[in-house]
């Protein structure tokens, strides 16, 4: 999840909440031109990361 961490300028995943998530898969799909598994992949990987 390190990109996921990048792009919200290194924050600490603790200090990040639903809104930067959501914020991340969006730019996933929309910037990066991912595919939709991939995308369900990035966001089972943040469930995990928050759990």
């Amino acid at each position: 999840m390190a990109a996921y961490i990048r792009f919200n300028n290194m924050q600490h995943p603790s200090s990040m909440g639903d809104t930067k998530a959501e914020l991340y898969l969006n730019h996933l799909v929309n910037s990066q031109n991912i595919a939709q598994g991939t995308q369900a992949n990035a966001l089972n990987a943040l469930s995990f990361l928050y759990k």
